[in-house]
Formats: C-alpha cells, structure tokens, sequence
C-alpha cells in the first residue's frame, strides 16, 4: 500500500464498529447504520493486551471530493478485502450528488466505471460472490424537495454496473441489512417529495432471484436515517432515525413473519449517531446531535447498548460528535474517527473495548473530517475516505475531500471470517471463533482456518443429533 506518513500510537485496545455518514445540505441529518451477519458468521476474536495503532496517510486518493456515500457511512467491503466507495454528495448548493466510483485495493484508489445514477445516501452493502450493491439512495434539491431512487445497481470486477430489479419504493436514507438467509432488508428511509417524507414500510430485495418484495408489516411514525443491526436470533433491529430525533422506540423485524414489533426505547434522543454490533451479538450505539440542528451545537458523547431485550448505558467517548465513521475491527473492539461537534469537524480517534466498556485516544487523522466512508480492509485494517470540513453541517462554506486514511491494529492477523458487512477478514491464531457447525465447540483459529472440537455423538443440535462432528436429522 501506497503512503506518505506512518503515525504510531499505543493503545490498551484495538476495535469494531459501524460507520455512518451524512449530509443534509438543508433539512436533514444521517443517522449511521449497522448491517450484519449472523453472529455465527462473524467469527470476530479477541485479546485483551495492549495493541499498537498505526494511522497511514494514502498517498493516492478519490477522484473526486465526495461524502456521504451510503446511509450508514459505510463504503462497501468487498469479500477480497478490496473497498468501492461509489456516488455520494459533492459541492452544490441545491444537494447534488456525484456518480464518480473509486475502488480501494492493494495499489491504492483506483477510479473504476461511474455510478449508473448519480445518488448519495443509498444503502451499501457487499455480497460473499464479490460484488456490491448501491441500493436506492438520491438527493435533496432546491426547496428543499427529496428526490429518492428505486435503483439497484450491482458491481463486479468483471461486469463493472449491472441494473437490478427496482425498489418496490423510491427511498433515500433507507436502512440495509443482510439477512441470515443471505436475502436485503431495506427499511424505511425518505421518498420523494417536499421536505422530508419519512417511511415506515420496509422491503426485501433477493439477491440471487434478482427480486423485490414489500414486507409485510410496517411500523409508525416512519424514520429515515435510522441505524440496523442483525440479532443473534436472526431478528434486525432498527435504532433511531427521524428527523424529530425523537426516543424512537427500537423496532424489531422478524424476517419469519416479516412483521416490526416495538421494542424498548433509546436511552438518550439522537441522531447522526452510529450503532455496531459487539462480538456477543449486542448492538453499541454512540454520539449524535441532540436536537434537530445538523450537528451545528454540541454533539452527544454517551453510548448505549441493546442486548435484544433491554437498553443499558456504557462508557462515553472522550468527545461527543455526530456525523462519526465507526467499524469492527477483527480484534474485537470499536473504531470510531472523526466526526463533527459545534461546526467544528474533528479528526480524533478512539477505540471502545467491549470487556469493559470504556473509550480510549488512537491517535488521531490527519485531516479533520465527518460524513466520511469507512470499511475494513485487507489484513484486517480499516480505511476512512472523502468527507468534509469547514462550514457547518447545514450550510455552505465546505471542502469535500479525496484524500483517505488506514488504520491498522498492529498484530498479526491470519484467520480468515466473514465480517458484518460481508466483508473477508483475518483473525489471530488462537482466537476464539464461530465456525457455523453446532456439533463443535471451543472453536479456535488455528493455521487461517476456524474449527472445534467435536461434540460427544448424540448430542442434540438444530435438526437431530451430532454423529461424528455432524448435525444428523432424527428422521
């Protein structure tokens, strides 16, 4: 990897998390998302010494100053480790989008096919074939008058931009979960028309029959920019959103009965805030703005945890923000840089640690900058790209950047897992591990592979009984 500057900072934590990004160039803010893979998937280990960071400066950059590349600030990680960051917002006055498309791999950004429509805030997510989607998404103009998409495009390394089936409805800021089935929930987001028209209809985007179907339940009042995560029990949870910033009750959907159930309500009202799913399968959500002014006052700083049935309060970062990029690391704990706190963009970094719930500095960026993409990486390191600083979040007077910055954990990764976003990672020899096989327990990596130790035959699991490290039907 190209770089022009190596930053080393220790820290007692290295971490996960899930970004977010937005603009709103008049009415409203991003709440970041967080899309998911069962917790069987993840595989995501863990150690408890002290871990050294190093933040790189990429010498090669976007082709073009862009933000808010997807409604939940992530840009999309592909399974090879290599990142799209595709669309997002650029300078205009009126809310315009971009349809430039940058890839990040191993020779740095290099700009790829465009967009086939130019839109920011879609939902971005990877598939384990290798290609990622750009779902929905669009724009706000002069009014302001929301303008949302129906579009679903595919990218591949081979194909470039394939046109999928459209959206049942046009959304912007809609929510996007993997489900465990390997199928897309899209949920609620703004549609078209003055103002803001937030929705509280969800749908289902099949990926591999290249299909759309509305849900069948729905929830109200509607939200846009609400952040999701995948339960452990299979079940998403849809956390804040709306630009009231109203203590949203939690929505829960069943992808069984395809209905939303209320859940608890969020501890503190925010929005522009970022949720990550933790290694035991609960969801942190953390920073924001308190009150409907784009992040222009003071940002929040207290996190919170769901476990899928109660809210409870976790340690706060050293700096409240909104507009903040988080992401997972494979170590087990959360990243999250940058982000916006009284108009002032920020270039801090944190890391949260799971085992005791407290934040600590990683350094910092080395450009302030908020609205940004975020993914994991190659050699399970995150890169943080575009953005913008200056200004205030709801007016003019903004740089929108090109440039990126990699965080890299510092030690040593070989096992390979599927990450939340879909995304190939690496873990520690001899960290714990999921493999997906009921019949096995103590699971390690061991030589970049994830296995256990079988289960006495016999012992029940999901459809029978275990027989020789396998899940055997009783019938």
């Amino acid at each position: 990897m190209k770089s022009t500057r190596l930053r080393r900072v220790t820290s007692a934590h290295a971490l996960q998390a899930t970004g977010l990004g937005a603009t709103l160039a008049s009415l409203f803010v991003l709440a970041g998302a967080s899309c998911g893979r069962p917790q069987s998937e993840e595989g995501i280990g863990s150690t408890s010494s002290a871990v050294v960071g190093i933040w790189n400066t990429e010498s090669s950059s976007l082709g073009s100053g862009r933000n808010s590349f997807s409604s939940n600030g992530y840009a999309i990680g592909l399974s090879n480790g290599d990142v799209l960051f595709a669309g997002g917002n650029i300078p205009n006055s009126s809310g315009g989008v971009g349809s430039g498309v940058d890839l990040f791999g191993q020779s740095g950004f290099v700009a790829k096919a465009s967009l086939p429509k130019a839109r920011g805030f879609g939902g971005a997510i990877a598939l384990d074939d290798g290609t990622g989607l750009v779902i929905g998404g669009g724009q706000i103009g002069g009014g302001p008058t929301t303008t949302a998409e129906k579009n679903i495009d595919r990218w591949s390394s081979t194909l470039n931009w394939q046109a999928q089936a459209l959206l049942q409805v046009a959304r912007y800021g809609a929510g996007v979960t993997r489900l465990v089935d390997g199928r897309i929930l899209v949920v609620a987001g703004a549609a078209n028309g003055a103002g803001v028209v937030e929705l509280g209809s969800a749908e289902i985007f099949d990926p591999t029959a290249n299909t759309t179907t509305l849900t069948t339940g729905s929830f109200s009042p509607g939200r846009a920019f609400g952040t999701n995560a995948l339960l452990p029990n299979g079940k998403v949870a849809v956390i804040g959103g709306g630009v009231s910033a109203g203590a949203n009750p939690i929505q829960i959907f069943d992808p069984v009965t395809q209905l939303f159930t209320a859940g608890p309500s969020v501890l503190v009202a925010r929005f522009g805030h970022a949720s990550a799913r933790l290694v035991d399968g609960r969801i942190l959500t953390c920073g924001g703005c308190s009150a409907p002014n784009f992040c222009d006052g003071p940002g929040v700083n207290t996190c919170e945890i769901f476990d899928g049935t109660t809210v409870t309060a976790t340690g706060s970062m050293g700096q409240g923000s909104g507009f903040h990029t988080m992401v997972t690391l494979p170590t087990k704990k959360v990243l999250v840089a940058g982000g916006v706190n009284s108009s002032s963009a920020l270039s801090r970094a944190e890391l949260y640690d799971p085992d005791t719930g407290t934040w600590t500095p990683t350094g910092s960026l080395s450009v302030p900058r908020y609205e940004a993409g975020i993914s994991l990486i190659f050699n399970g390191r995150a890169v943080v790209a575009g953005g913008r600083n200056g200004g205030t979040p709801s007016g003019g007077g903004n740089t929108y950047l090109t440039s990126g910055e990699i965080f890299d954990p510092g030690v040593p990764l070989l096992c390979k897992v599927q990450q939340i976003n879909g995304t190939t990672n690496t873990l520690i020899n001899g960290t714990a591990c999921d493999d997906s096989n009921t019949c096995t327990q103590t699971d390690l990596c061991a030589n970049g592979v994830c296995t256990g130790t079988p289960v006495a035959n016999g012992t029940a699991c999901a459809t029978g009984t275990c027989q020789a490290g396998v899940c055997v039907s009783a019938d």
